[in-house]
């Protein structure tokens, strides 16, 4: 290759790289605030507005309403996973329930089922009203989740 086209591909591959992962905003971008910032504590209302737009720039996360919160918002749940496990949630959690519930006789089955489908972990971000540091985390572990390309965050 000539060395003309040479910097020219490199700075397509670094161009495309950085708009791939540009997708996703992160807290800063879309809060204008790092997460930890002195004087800088997202609510509630920013906190679903944040997971709306990574459900919409990312395809590793899908937010679902699961009831109403005691001043009547929404509450949601962001579900973040490889984009095929999002695609079969349903069989997922049906598969999950099963085995939660004990009701799979055969140990062989069971250990299939085991085994080919993902563990599901909760991670709960606004058990107690008065420990903000958990729903400002959430927003960090959750970008970090939907747009890094790191072999682990892939693994996880």
């Amino acid at each position: 290759m000539d060395r003309v086209k040479l910097p020219a591909l490199s700075l397509l591959c670094w161009l495309t790289a950085s708009s791939l992962s540009a997708q996703v905003p992160s807290p800063r971008e879309f809060l204008g605030h790092d997460i930890g910032a002195d004087h800088f504590l997202a609510d509630y209302t920013q906190l679903r507005a944040y997971w709306k737009a990574l459900d919409e720039a990312s395809d590793r996360l899908v937010v679902e309403e699961f009831g109403t919160t005691s001043y009547g918002q929404p509450m949601v749940a962001a579900i973040v996973s490889a984009p095929q496990n999002l695609a079969r949630l349903d069989e997922i959690r049906r598969v999950n329930r099963e085995l939660a519930l004990g009701r799979e006789d055969d140990e062989a089955a069971a250990i299939e089922a085991i085994e080919g489908n993902p563990a599901i972990v909760w991670i709960d971000a606004g058990m107690h009203a008065t420990e903000s540091v958990a729903a400002q985390n959430i927003l960090e572990l959750t970008w970090r989740l939907t747009s890094s390309d790191l072999d682990e965050v892939r693994r996880i």
